[in-house]
């Protein structure tokens, strides 16, 4: 990232949904007789956040524990659908704090409140 030719600082976070045909040349340049084909859509830029946001269902925590689940849910991974309320209820913890636990921890974590 310090090399980066499109001038983000190294500590910045951005990604880019790119429609078919639309593919940056930083990205096509890796492959060798790449033919892409061009397309009216066009790119954006959406901050990391947003994007989880965009493609994250919330449940409460009571939900996760029925069966079946909704569609869609990983049931190895519940906590991810929880709310940023529910997942400081459930586990006393911010979920930075829990991600930063060794994946031993966390495993424990999730059994004691039956998400696992």
């Amino acid at each position: 990232m310090k090399t980066n030719p499109d001038g983000r600082a190294h500590d910045t976070n951005c990604v880019y949904c790119v429609q078919g045909g639309q593919e940056p040349s930083l990205f096509t340049c890796h492959f060798l007789g790449w033919k892409g084909y061009k397309s009216k859509n066009k790119r954006r830029r959406i901050d990391l956040d947003e994007l989880k946001k965009e493609n994250t269902n919330t449940y409460p925590y009571q939900r996760l524990l029925e069966r079946p689940l909704p569609k869609g849910v990983d049931p190895k991974r519940l906590e991810v659908y929880l709310s940023e309320d529910d997942f400081f209820n459930v586990f006393q913890m911010k979920r930075a704090q829990f991600a930063k636990l060794p994946e031993w921890m966390q495993k424990n974590k999730k059994t004691d409140v039956n998400m696992f």
